[in-house]
């Protein structure tokens, strides 16, 4: 179980002791008073626009056997599902859209393993730039592909190491995005001192999302785990929950 590995592996796998660890460990147990109405409202806006979500291919992975590990499709797939919260909060134009949901599904597709894997943003902006003409995701201006290069490039980055040049002025707020709902999915994680800290993002997330981004992230992997279809479990999770704040 990887809630009881002290030294984790290189590859690491959801489990059930580990969902239950996620679970058992809700940072938000004491909140009295529930704002359903915006937990309703952020999983209406996934289910409407969820096929704005393009899914990643198996072969833009670099290796096959890590499709499945918890930096892959499923921690993807819901990072894109966060970014289409903050298009409609933040009243983004279609094509800050499309950049901001490419970055979303691709930004870790050339990570070598789940541990701290230095460089795997730009490893994966140049495989971008190599291969964007092979990937079905209309992605077919020069400008949008290097926005989409740059912001993946430079999101497993500290904001202190990241050059204050032209790209960053011209990609500040992507970027933000981006680094905010990747750290929306850090529910997974089985060391929970690595779960979300404001502290290290420009944009910081409301109370009721990351609420809503535990959650979801608890039942989709336990539905994953039990039928093995991750776009079935993360669909499936999202009407759980639209039901539970619809009561």
């Amino acid at each position: 179980s990887l809630a009881q590995e002290k030294n984790l592996p290189y590859h690491q796998y959801m489990d059930v002791e580990t969902i239950e660890r996620l679970a058992e460990n809700n940072p938000f147990s004491n909140i009295e008073q529930i704002n359903k109405p915006t937990l309703l409202g952020i999983c209406d806006i996934m289910l409407t626009h969820i096929a704005k979500v393009p899914i990643p291919d198996k072969s833009w992975f670099l290796k096959d056997e890590e499709y499945e590990t918890i930096h892959w499709i499923r921690h993807l797939y819901r990072v894109g599902l966060y970014g289409l919260v903050l298009w409609v909060l933040n009243k983004l134009s279609d094509k800050d859209l499309d950049c901001l949901i490419r970055s979303c599904v691709l930004h870790d597709i050339r990570r070598l393993h789940d541990k701290d894997d230095k460089e795997h943003g730009n490893r994966c902006a140049i495989w971008l730039r190599e291969n964007h003409h092979q990937i079905i995701l209309n992605i077919n201006e020069d400008e949008l592909i290097e926005s989409i290069s740059y912001i993946i490039s430079m999101h497993d980055l500290p904001w202190g190491e990241i050059p204050n040049d032209v790209n960053l002025e011209n990609n500040f707020k992507l970027l933000s995005l981006l680094k905010t709902c990747d750290a929306l999915d850090r529910y997974r994680l089985p060391k929970l001192k690595r779960w979300i800290n404001d502290e290290f993002l420009e944009y910081k997330p409301s109370l009721e999302y990351k609420m809503f981004a535990h959650q979801l992230v608890v039942e989709s992997e336990k539905i994953y785990l039990q039928e093995s279809n991750w776009v079935a479990s993360i669909k499936k999770a999202l009407l759980v929950l639209r039901d539970k704040y619809a009561q």
